[in-house]
C-alpha cells in the first residue's frame, strides 16, 4: 500500500484502490487511506458458498458438507479445505485438523500471545462460558478478568466465537480438534486436570468434550482420558439421559466402546421402571436413550448385540411401521435397503444383518410372535427395493428421494444367502422347546 501510494502521487495518476482485509487490520489499512469508503463484507449464503465448492471439483455429498460446515460462509477458508481434499488429505479436513490449523495461523499472525488460544480451548472444551464462568476462567489463563472479556469481544468481531443467549460458544467444527490439539497432544499446552479442578460442576460437559477430542483425534492421551471417565461411571441402571448421552458419544470411537455402550442399554432395557408423566403422556426418557443407543451403535458397527437387542424390542411393539421412523424393526430394514449418497448401496450390510438375525432366531424360536419378528426382518434383508434420502448440503430445503431395485451384482449374491435361512425355516422335531415357523409368520401383507 505504500509503494501504491507512492506511486500514485508521483506519476499523478487517478485511480482507487480497493483494499480487502480482516476486522481486526480494518484500523491499520484505514491508516494508510484515510477517508476510504468501508464495506463490510457479510459471509456468503450456504448456496453461493456451494457454488464455489463445486467449481472446486468437490462433489461429494460428505465432503461438500464438511467443507461448507467448517468454512461457515467464509469462501478463503473453503478454497482452502477444497485445496486439501484434492491433495489426499480429507483426513484432515473431516476431523477438522485442518481448520485449526488454518485458525491458528491467522491467530498468530493477529497475536503473539498463545493466551488467545488457551483461552479458546477452554471454552471450547466447557462447551461455551457465561460471563460468570468468564470471570471464573480468568485467573486460569493468567490474565484480568476484563482483558479475557475483551479478547472474546475481539475473536467475536472476527467470526471465531458467537454470543449465544449471553453465552460464549467456540464455532462448533472448531471445538473437538482445538481440545485435542491443546490438551491431548504432545507437548501439552495445558493439563487437563486443570480445568477439571477449575470447573467441577461442568463435569459432563467436560466428559462430552473429551469424547469429541479422541473421536476427531488419534491422540492416546485423550483416549485414556475418556477410558479413565467411563470406568468411573457407576451402574448402567443409575445413568440418567444426560450421562447417556457422553456415553453415545463415546460409543462412537470404535466397535469395544460401542459394546460397552450397547451392555449398558441391553442392562437398562432389562430393568424395570415406572414411566415418567410429562403433559398428561406416559414417557420413559431412560429407556428411550438405551434404544437410541442400540440403534446408534447397529447403523455405526452394524453391532451383533445392537441387532439383537433390537430384533427384542420388537417382540411386543405392534406400531405401524411406515409411521414410526424409529421402531426397532423399521431401522434394521431401512439399513438393509439403504442407498448412501456417495456409496450407493452395500450387499455387505445385508450379509452382516443375516448373520446377526439368524443368530437370534437360534435362540429365540419360543414363540410365534418370535418368528413373526424374524421373519419380517428376513423379509427386510432380501427385499429387493432400495431407498434413501438425503439432504442437499449446499441448499438444506431441498431433499433427495431415492429408490430403486437394488443392482443385479447384489441381488444374485443375496439368492446365495437364502441357502443360510432354509434350515431354519423347516420344522425342528428335536428340540421340544423351540417351536417351527407357523404358517402366519411366512405371510408377507401386502
Amino acid at each position: 500500500m505504500r509503494v501504491l501510494r507512492h506511486t500514485r502521487r508521483q506519476t499523478g495518476l487517478l485511480f482507487s484502490a480497493v483494499v480487502t482485509t480482516w476486522p481486526d487490520r480494518l484500523d491499520e489499512v484505514l491508516g494508510w487511506l484515510p477517508g476510504a469508503l468501508v464495506i463490510n463484507v457479510s459471509p456468503l449464503e450456504r448456496t453461493e458458498m456451494n457454488t464455489l465448492v463445486t467449481s472446486a471439483g468437490v462433489n461429494g455429498h460428505r465432503s461438500r458438507a464438511a467443507v461448507l460446515d467448517q468454512a461457515d460462509g467464509r469462501p478463503g477458508w473453503a478454497v482452502t479445505l477444497c485445496e486439501l481434499l484434492a491433495s489426499g488429505r480429507g483426513g484432515d479436513v473431516f476431523s477438522g485438523r485442518a481448520h485449526v490449523a488454518h485458525v491458528e495461523r491467522y491467530l498468530s499472525e493477529a497475536t503473539t500471545s498463545h493466551t488467545v488460544l488457551d483461552a479458546l480451548a477452554c471454552v471450547a472444551a466447557l462447551g461455551g462460558v457465561s460471563p460468570e464462568m468468564l470471570y471464573a476462567l480468568a485467573p486460569l489463563v493468567g490474565v484480568a478478568p476484563a482483558e479475557l472479556s475483551g479478547m472474546v469481544e475481539g475473536l467475536a468481531h472476527n467470526g471465531l466465537v458467537e454470543s449465544v443467549e449471553d453465552v460464549w460458544r467456540l464455532q462448533p467444527a472448531l471445538c473437538a480438534p482445538l481440545v485435542a490439539r491443546w490438551f491431548f497432544t504432545s507437548p501439552v499446552r495445558r493439563p487437563w486436570a486443570t480445568l477439571v479442578d477449575a470447573f467441577p460442576d461442568h463435569s459432563l460437559n467436560l466428559a462430552s468434550a473429551v469424547m469429541s477430542a479422541a473421536e476427531v483425534f488419534p491422540s492416546s492421551q485423550a483416549r485414556a482420558q475418556a477410558e479413565k471417565w467411563i470406568h468411573s461411571l457407576s451402574a448402567p441402571t443409575s445413568w440418567d439421559v444426560s450421562t447417556f448421552a457422553v456415553v453415545a458419544q463415546y460409543a462412537r470411537l470404535d466397535t469395544r466402546a460401542a459394546q460397552f455402550a450397547v451392555n449398558g442399554a441391553l442392562a437398562v432395557l432389562a430393568t424395570p421402571r415406572e414411566p415418567e408423566e410429562l403433559y398428561g403422556m406416559l414417557v420413559d426418557p431412560l429407556g428411550d436413550a438405551a434404544t437410541r443407543q442400540l440403534i446408534q451403535s447397529a447403523r455405526q458397527f452394524l453391532l451383533p448385540e445392537a441387532i439383537e437387542g433390537l430384533l427384542t424390542l420388537t417382540v411386543g411393539d405392534r406400531r405401524r411401521r411406515n409411521s414410526t421412523p424409529d421402531h426397532p424393526l423399521r431401522v434394521l430394514c431401512d439399513l438393509a435397503g439403504v442407498i448412501d449418497p456417495d456409496f450407493g448401496t452395500s450387499f455387505e450390510i445385508r450379509a452382516r444383518l443375516l448373520r446377526a438375525v439368524l443368530d437370534w432366531m437360534r435362540r429365540h424360536r419360543a414363540s410365534g410372535e418370535q418368528w413373526s419378528v424374524a421373519t419380517e426382518a428376513l423379509a427386510g434383508i432380501f427385499s429387493v427395493e432400495v431407498s434413501g434420502n438425503w439432504p442437499d448440503p449446499g441448499a438444506p430445503n431441498t431433499v433427495t428421494l431415492a429408490h430403486g431395485v437394488d443392482a443385479a451384482d447384489n441381488l444374485s449374491k443375496l439368492l446365495g444367502l437364502w441357502e443360510q435361512v432354509v434350515p431354519l425355516l423347516t420344522c425342528d422335531t428335536e428340540s421340544e422347546d423351540r417351536v417351527p415357523c407357523p404358517p402366519v409368520a411366512m405371510r408377507r401383507d401386502t
